[in-house]
């Protein structure tokens, strides 16, 4: 049988369930097309599009209760869905599909679903945060919310936030400013490890802080000129360094003291919606140095800031309630000189 290609191609890795996720966020939370598209590891321009066709075809979130997956892969396609006669049952069958799996499931059997990619019914039999009083010895593991699913079947543990979505006061810990802040959220939810990874420090963080309702900013991007060209560059606050989940993966928890030059301090002025620095950036030898030099300027926008996650601008001190117990083998870059380990594992040991 011949196989049309689609309209518009998924993006490597984005399901259907990314897809209607990425709707729930735009349609439903209202996130920033650039915040859902952190949360869903796509690009905003394919956020947008799936948006722009849900609206065309004048969906709005919830999905209707009777679109199923045939009309749902029609509408990611843009156009309907061709259907061809099964080959051992009197049903339709996509034509596309590269594997169709057919077989009979007898009205009178009943069996849990399992744990797989679309199992609501089996992930709704717990409430999270977890309730560990029946349980001695028990714990849970904290990692980002879409990370669940991997925890329950590999782990065999219960995550701190359910799978079908995060929790606010979860999503506290990872942009948490300071450790006693951090330990107080992980005693409330019951959790002796803490999973990282680049993709949540380098983009994910930024879906934590919306779903806290925080307005605070990590980063951003700015223009600047370099020979006569003009780049668009990002650079990291304070407080992203200052968070949780950046001090445990890029640091490994341990005290940081910036090296003469490592903070920078920024100026810039708004030139339509875009941020354009003024020169470039002013190296201090200490991070109270460039404090002090901020302060003697009066106005204007100044901004202490790092060029690098592994390089911080401002002191910080160790954290002790913590262990690195794990890093994993492969390696992901997080800027365009340095890899670190793609998940590290953190133990919670509490007070020492």
């Amino acid at each position: 049988m011949s196989r049309e290609e689609p309209a518009l191609s998924l993006p490597k890795g984005l399901s259907t369930r990314r897809v209607r996720e990425s709707l729930r966020l735009r349609l439903g939370v209202r996130l920033s097309a650039r915040q859902v598209a952190a949360s869903c590891k796509a690009s905003a321009a394919t956020v947008l599009e799936y948006e722009k066709r849900a609206r065309a075809a004048e969906l709005s979130w919830p999905l209707p209760e009777d679109l199923d997956e045939v009309a749902f892969s029609g509408f990611l396609r843009g156009r309907p869905t061709g259907m061809v006669p099964a080959r051992s049952l009197s049903l339709r069958v996509p034509a596309s599909a590269e594997f169709v799996l057919e077989g009979v499931v007898p009205p009178g059997e009943r069996e849990t679903e399992g744990p797989f990619g679309e199992a609501d019914l089996y992930y709704s039999r717990y409430e999270t945060p977890f309730d560990y009083s029946a349980y001695p010895g028990a714990y849970g593991v904290t990692a980002w919310w879409d990370y669940g699913y991997w925890i329950v079947r590999i782990g065999h543990r219960p995550p701190s936030q359910n799978p079908g979505g995060a929790i606010p006061s979860v999503a506290e810990f990872f942009v948490a400013q300071d450790e006693s802040e951090g330990q107080r959220i992980l005693d409330e939810i019951g959790a002796r490890y803490v999973i990282l990874d680049s993709d949540f420090v380098l983009w994910k963080i930024d879906a934590a802080m919306s779903v806290t309702g925080k307005s605070a900013q990590l980063h951003d991007s700015f223009v600047q000129e370099y020979q006569g060209e003009y780049y668009l560059r990002t650079y990291f606050f304070p407080e992203y360094y200052r968070s949780m989940s950046v001090r445990l993966y890029c640091f490994g928890g341990k005290a940081v003291t910036p090296a003469a030059g490592d903070c920078q301090v920024i100026s810039w002025t708004m030139q339509g919606r875009y941020k354009v620095l003024t020169r470039a950036p002013q190296p201090f030898d200490t991070y109270e140095a460039a404090l002090a030099w901020i302060d003697s300027q009066g106005s204007g926008n100044y901004q202490i800031v790092g060029s690098s996650p592994l390089v911080s601008p401002v002191p910080l001190e160790e954290l002790e309630g913590f262990s690195l117990c794990h890093d994993s083998e492969s390696k992901a870059p997080v800027s365009k000189t340095e890899t670190m380990p793609q998940v590290r594992i953190f133990e919670y040991v509490g007070q020492s």
